[in-house]
C-alpha cells in the first residue's frame, strides 16, 4: 500500500509539472507572437517615416533650388515680412491693443 501511495503521489507531481510546462510554453509562445506583431508595427513605422523623410528631403531641395534661382534678399526679406510676420533686427514693432 505505501508502494501505490507513491506512486501516485509520483503520477501527481508528474502531471504537475506538465501542466506547469505547459503553461510556461504558452506564455513564452504567445509573449514570442506579441513582440513578432510589435516588431512589425515598427517595421511599418519605420517605413512610413523613411518615405516621409525623403519626400521632405525632396521638396527641400526644390525649394532650396527656386530659391537660388528666382530670388534675391529682397524678395526673401518682402516674403519674411508678408507671409511670416518677420521683422528685421533693426525694427520696432508696435501693437495697438486699444481694441479700434
Amino acid at each position: 500500500m505505501a508502494v501505490a501511495k507513491k506512486t501516485q503521489k509520483k503520477k501527481k507531481m508528474s502531471i504537475i509539472i506538465w501542466a506547469l510546462l505547459v503553461l510556461v510554453v504558452l506564455v513564452v509562445s504567445y509573449r514570442l507572437v506579441d513582440l513578432e506583431e510589435q516588431q512589425a508595427q515598427r517595421r511599418h513605422e519605420v517605413e512610413v517615416l523613411t518615405a516621409h523623410y525623403q519626400a521632405l528631403s525632396t521638396h527641400n531641395a526644390e525649394l532650396q533650388r527656386q530659391v537660388a534661382r528666382d530670388m534675391s534678399l529682397e524678395e526673401i526679406e518682402r516674403i519674411a515680412r508678408e507671409q511670416l510676420d518677420m521683422v528685421s533686427p533693426e525694427q520696432r514693432v508696435f501693437l495697438d491693443i486699444s481694441g479700434r
